[in-house]
């Protein structure tokens, strides 16, 4: 699981950096960390919420 987390968070951090140099401003790598971050607390929040949800109708 925390393979696929560490994953993940690569995969958005290559993302939104290529984003960064896409939009003209350079290799803001700060910005581009910051919104991977943002990005993967709320994928985990989602995550746990429905997680919650379906141990809630199993029950």
């Amino acid at each position: 699981m925390l393979i696929r987390r560490i994953a993940a968070f690569l995969f958005l951090l290559t993302a939104f950096s290529i984003v960064e140099l896409v939009k003209g401003n350079g290799l803001q790598l700060l910005d581009a960390l910051t919104y991977a971050v943002i990005f993967m607390l709320s994928i985990e929040l989602v995550n746990s919420l429905f997680a919650d949800s379906r141990k809630e109708k199993s029950k």
